[in-house]
């Protein structure tokens, strides 16, 4: 098993090693996964017993360089929170990214800024209330959210990077039926690798 894992590291470090040119570079793809946390408030997660709540994120992206320093890509994430009385708060959000890579610092350190406009869906589950066989009544709504992010990424290799990033997201919803209106807010924090193509 162990010999397997090692295998499979060499094999996705070592195209890294031996390329002559530096990544990021026109044409290619990077693949990322982070690991973060985050902080959610607005009226969307406020309750009466606290306004934001802090939840563990794990977030896949992919990025296309369409020359050195501008990259386009997607955005895809998924926030739930469960409160103590069953009631819950879901979230869903797809839409597009640019970022824009700054000069390598040093060789190896990739300064970076993006944002982004997506579409975004929620779902809000009332508490339970009385015999728990009947459904627990759901509002739901659509709107538009915007992303800003900043970071540093660090090459290991000239395939692979280590990525920490700064964030702040803002959402806007509109529920269903004209109920009414929306809003959340979510700052963050995001240590993630990536791998170049």
């Amino acid at each position: 098993m162990h010999r397997a894992f090692f295998a499979l590291v060499v094999l996705l470090l070592a195209p890294g090693v031996l390329a002559q040119d530096s990544a990021p570079h026109k044409g290619s793809l990077l693949l990322e996964g982070s690991v973060g946390y985050a902080s959610l408030g607005g009226t969307l997660y406020a309750t009466l017993a606290q306004d934001r709540y802090g939840v563990w994120e794990v977030t896949p992206e992919v990025k296309y360089f369409v020359t050195p320093h501008i990259a386009l890509g997607a955005l895809i994430q998924f926030n739930r929170v469960s409160y103590d009385d069953r009631a819950s708060t879901e979230a869903l959000t797809i839409g597009p990214t640019a970022s824009y890579y700054f000069d390598r610092v040093g060789g190896r350190t990739l300064p970076f800024v993006s944002g982004g406009i997506a579409f975004s869906t929620m779902e809000y589950v009332f508490p339970h209330i009385g015999n728990p066989d009947i459904a627990q009544p759901t509002v739901s709504g659509s709107g538009f959210s915007g992303h800003l992010s900043g970071g540093v990424a660090y090459a290991m290799t000239n395939a692979v990077l280590l990525a920490g990033t700064v964030l702040y997201e803002r959402f806007w919803y509109t529920l269903d039926n004209e109920a009414g209106d929306l809003s959340a807010n979510k700052l963050g924090v995001r240590l993630g690798i990536a791998y170049s193509l």
